[in-house]
């Protein structure tokens, strides 16, 4: 706990530094580390396992997320998760890609990480990041956003700006746009960053005039949850209430029909084979298809599509998948499931044994 109560202590000192050189990396940084070490605190003193034996190193961050969200121990709740992802996609866009972070951008993520490290910290270990801070510290800005509306208004009116004839100024726009497709890709429960692919035809997709609301729709559902002030200033990302539902259109006929559309690659949602799931959570491959009939995987859309080319079909898994399959497997014994699976197969014959 003490190494996640110094990476927030870090966190905040940077975003308080009177100076921009590396300032906007290093809270980010510094902000998703507390986060962290403070997750895998709670999952220790909760007697979870954080690292398995034969791996070099301990659960990431999104699984993490995932066994203190609603479907694991129930410590973060949707908007929570929701939000910690969002700094955690953004963070990884600030470090493995160019990224131009506006400060109203880099000030809710801030506190969105400092509203929710405060609040586990006093659920799970009776103690506010207050009692570490004096009085007068908190993450200040002259210019905080009001609305998330507003905000994402402001950025998106930068980039269309920048995309203009004879600007030349195509890669400050990409720059811009990847922290809020970064959010939106949180909005819609994915631990990751934008491909070039996506920021492609996001871009391109400004450039032609389109809403923002239609071209990141994930984003135009979130609304800001704040209240209190001072150090009692709280803010998450939320679901609106009233935000209309985001649809994946299959169909060209669909795709007529729906009001907000988003296209998905399918071939980068789902990019791995069993093989690779047993790879990369360091099981048999007899044990990743058990694994995979135990957590119903393969019915499951947001982790399984099978691709069909000609006769023959092919299944893939996606990202989240991976996550869950690596979280059962550091809670499971991968033996006792696999002999699980085995004792269903004996029992009905007719059993997918190939998956």
């Amino acid at each position: 706990m003490e190494r996640a109560i110094s990476s927030a202590r870090l966190a905040i000192e940077h975003f308080n530094r009177p100076y921009e050189e590396g300032r906007r990396e290093a809270v980010l940084h510094f902000a998703l580390h507390a986060h962290e070490m403070l997750m895998k605190a709670v999952l220790l003193q909760r007697g979870k396992s954080i690292q398995r034996r034969r791996e070099s190193k301990s659960i990431s961050v999104a699984t993490a997320l995932r066994m203190l969200g609603n479907q694991g121990e129930k410590v973060l709740t949707e908007s929570e998760t929701l939000s910690l992802t969002a700094v955690s996609n953004v963070r990884d866009a600030a470090q493995h890609s160019v990224v131009m972070l506006s400060e109203q951008t880099l000030y809710l993520q801030t506190q969105t990480a400092v509203t929710v490290f405060d609040k586990v910290l006093k659920q799970e270990f009776d103690v506010s990041l207050a009692d570490f801070l004096p009085s007068r510290v908190l993450p200040v800005s002259t210019d905080p956003p009001t609305s998330l509306e507003l905000l994402i208004d402001t950025e998106v009116s930068q980039v269309k700006a920048l995309l203009e004839p004879g600007r030349r100024k195509t890669a400050e726009a990409k720059a811009r746009l990847r922290p809020l497709l970064a959010i939106d890709l949180a909005a819609a429960g994915e631990e990751r960053t934008a491909t070039p692919l996506e920021v492609d035809r996001a871009t391109n997709r400004l450039k032609q005039g389109r809403p923002w609301r239609e071209v990141m729709p994930n984003l135009a559902s979130l609304t800001l949850d704040a209240s209190g002030t001072g150090q009692t200033y709280n803010v998450r990302l939320a679901k609106a209430k009233d935000a209309p539902p985001v649809k994946f259109a299959e169909t060209e006929d669909e795709a007529e029909s729906a009001a907000i559309i988003r296209e998905v690659d399918n071939e980068q949602r789902y990019p791995f084979a069993l093989t690779d799931l047993a790879r990369l959570a360091s099981l048999t491959a007899p044990q990743a298809t058990a694994f995979v009939w135990k957590l119903g995987l393969k019915s499951d859309e947001k982790c399984c599509h099978t691709f069909q080319h000609g006769k023959s079909r092919f299944p893939r898994y996606s990202h989240e998948a991976l996550s869950r399959m690596r979280e059962a497997a550091a809670k499971f014994s991968p033996v006792e499931v696999w002999r699980q699976y085995r004792r269903q197969r004996q029992q009905d014959p007719g059993h997918e044994g190939q998956l």
